[in-house]
């Protein structure tokens, strides 16, 4: 079963606290911090994932998820290549002008987390 990344930072600040340990006392202020910072670090992680198409492009030949402009009741994301030029849709192979693209993320491992 997977953890939230809520429950993986209570784990990991929960493990800084059995080793910051002094007999009898437990540094409970760092802890929180760094579940904090954990937090933090893995919600900026995932929102910069999304690379704007000003900013750079896609090497050539590369599959990667695209979010197309329009209303949020479309389905706005879409699987598509980049060919150098365009984007292409996977599945129906027409153009698109996204305004953002995304690398297709490494999948889980066999019965592991990622």
């Amino acid at each position: 079963m997977s953890m939230t990344t809520e429950e993986k930072a209570k784990v990991y600040a929960g493990e800084l606290r059995v080793s910051t340990a002094i007999p009898g006392v437990v540094i409970p202020m760092i802890a929180d911090m760094v579940e904090a910072a954990y937090l933090a670090g893995a919600t900026e992680a995932l929102a910069s994932q999304w690379v704007s198409v000003e900013e750079r492009l896609p090497e050539d030949a590369t599959q990667c998820l695209v979010f197309l402009p329009g209303s949020y009741d479309d389905n706005i994301v879409r699987l598509a290549w980049y060919d150098g030029d365009k984007f292409h849709d996977v599945q129906t192979d027409q153009r698109h002008r996204p305004s953002f693209w995304m690398p297709i993320p490494i999948p889980p491992l066999k019965g592991g987390d990622a």
